[in-house]
């Protein structure tokens, strides 16, 4: 009898291709049949809840045994998860969208998080690992922003519709006027909705500068052996059903 398949899955604190990813490896488990343990670090719990995500990771991690949502919280400072790696116990450890700030910490050994340390007990296990890095090339890159209101459209209402509507208390009134509290913030857009005046944007696109550091990261991330590092989330896709067929 052919084993069950599993595959774990790294999140790290960026909202760039977060939704792009999770769409892949919800696609990935309703095609395969895959049981997916997503492993979060502390800063992508943040990102999750405020790009939306929090709730919807359920459809992919829904808690049962080697389905669960592990955190630091869950997975504790030892690590208590990570034997399973050194059994081999998953098929495939993809890590999308990983940050400039975990990069770094992977290519120079550092496993403070229960992404890094993860991925540093895959390698040590032999699990194939597939990386998706934010800042892989040097000049532009497209990112994608967390919910804003915009101060050029914002007429700073006696009373913000979007304020009002927002079932968190994400949106607090201030002198300046209305500011959203992205700690706070899920992502539900009801705001966006609420605002007669389209003061209010989820998801918008921005461009930034790659530091030259990060590529470099990027770099060496690529020479470590049982490592693939891939640049478009449609690459992701082809990789981990590559290693999924075979």
């Amino acid at each position: 009898m052919r084993e069950e398949l599993k595959l774990a899955w790294g999140v790290t604190g960026s909202g760039t291709f977060l939704f792009e990813t999770y769409q892949i490896m919800l696609g990935i488990k309703q095609k395969y049949g895959v049981k997916v343990t997503t492993f979060v670090s502390e800063a992508g719990l943040e990102i999750l809840r405020m790009y939306g995500l929090r709730d919807k990771i359920k459809k992919i991690s829904p808690g049962l045994y080697y389905e669960e949502l592990v955190s630091r919280e869950t997975d504790g400072a030892s690590g208590v998860f990570s034997g399973r790696f050194n059994l081999r116990k998953y098929k495939v450890f993809a890590v999308s969208p990983v940050t400039a700030n975990s990069v770094a910490k992977m290519v120079n050994g550092v496993a403070d998080t229960c992404v890094t340390n993860a991925f540093a007990q895959a390698l040590k296990g032999k699990v194939p690992v597939i990386v998706l890095p934010v800042d892989s090339k040097l000049g532009e890159t497209e990112i994608t922003l967390p919910c804003i209101i915009k101060r050029e459209k914002c007429l700073n209402c006696k009373e913000c519709t979007a304020l009002t509507n927002c079932p968190v208390e994400a949106i607090e009134s201030t002198k300046e006027g209305p500011k959203i509290n992205l700690l706070k913030c899920i992502g539900c857009e009801k705001c966006v909705s609420a605002c007669p005046f389209q003061a209010v944007a989820c998801w918008e696109k921005a461009k930034i500068e790659t530091r030259e550091v990060d590529v470099e990261n990027v770099n060496k991330l690529r020479k470590m052996k049982g490592v693939v590092v891939v640049e478009e989330p449609t690459r992701l896709l082809t990789k981990i059903n590559e290693i999924l067929e075979t």
